[in-house]
């Protein structure tokens, strides 16, 4: 954050209970397989994803290792059917040789 790392302490339970927390409250929430496709060598499976939550939709594609499970790619357009305020985030995840700088816990 802001040039530096930061250690969050926040259990991966809190995350996913957030997450299930948005999904229950969207007026709509579709995800269904599309497609096996590798990303940069690794084997994935494709999804198609979409959220409705009233005010706004987002739409899109997530990549998940099929192996280990974390995500690897996604392409997600937000705000789609807002003419004025919409979003497309692309993210390429590479989980190869993370490390925190020296002297960070």
């Amino acid at each position: 954050m802001e040039g530096k790392w930061r250690h969050i302490q926040q259990k991966p339970q809190v995350a996913i209970a957030r997450e299930q927390e948005n999904i229950k409250n969207a007026k709509a929430y579709t995800c269904h397989r599309l497609r096996d496709e590798a990303v940069n060598g690794t084997p994935a499976t494709v999804y198609a994803v979409a959220i409705d939550n009233g005010d706004s939709r987002d739409a899109g594609q997530i990549w998940v290792a099929r192996s280990s499970g974390p995500l690897l790619k996604e392409e997600i357009d937000m705000g789609v059917d807002d003419k004025d305020d919409k979003h497309h985030v692309s993210a390429l995840f590479d989980y190869a040789n993370v490390h925190a700088p020296a002297g960070v816990k």
